[in-house]
Order: C-alpha cells, then structure tokens, then sequence
C-alpha cells in the first residue's frame, strides 16, 4: 500500500517509521515546524489506512465471488 501513496507521503512516513526519526528531526530535514511535520504525517496515515481498507474490501469482494470493478474504477 505505501507504493501508492504520493512519493511525499511515502517519504514522510518512510523517514517517521522506516527511518525512525523524530518529528523534529524531519522538520530541521524540511526546513518546516514540527506541528507541520505531525500533520502531514497523520493525513499520510489516514490515506495509507484508506488504502489499505479499500485493498481489504477489494479481495473479500473476490473472495465471495463477487465482481470488484464498474466502469470508472472500484465499486
């Protein structure tokens, strides 16, 4: 799922969790605040979690059977 976030999402939450570095650590690497480093990186994990549900969603669907995709995307 991190593959389909936005590459600076992805490379926020790689620094915060793969990387292990602190909130302030990331913000002195991105010349921002702290406060903006948290936000970002909780509306990162909101769209990974999306993510991740909809993926969840997707293969219980084709589990029971059922026919996941309409025209114009997932059901």
């Amino acid at each position: 799922a991190l593959n389909h976030l936005p590459d600076d999402c992805r490379s926020l939450l790689a620094a915060r969790y793969l990387q292990e570095l602190s909130y302030e650590e990331i913000a002195h690497a991105l010349q921002t605040t702290v406060n903006n480093v948290r936000v970002k990186c909780s509306r990162a994990k909101a769209q990974l979690r999306a993510l991740v549900k909809q993926t969840e969603l997707a293969s219980a669907a084709v589990a029971a059977g059922g026919n996941v995709y309409q025209e114009g995307g997932l059901k």
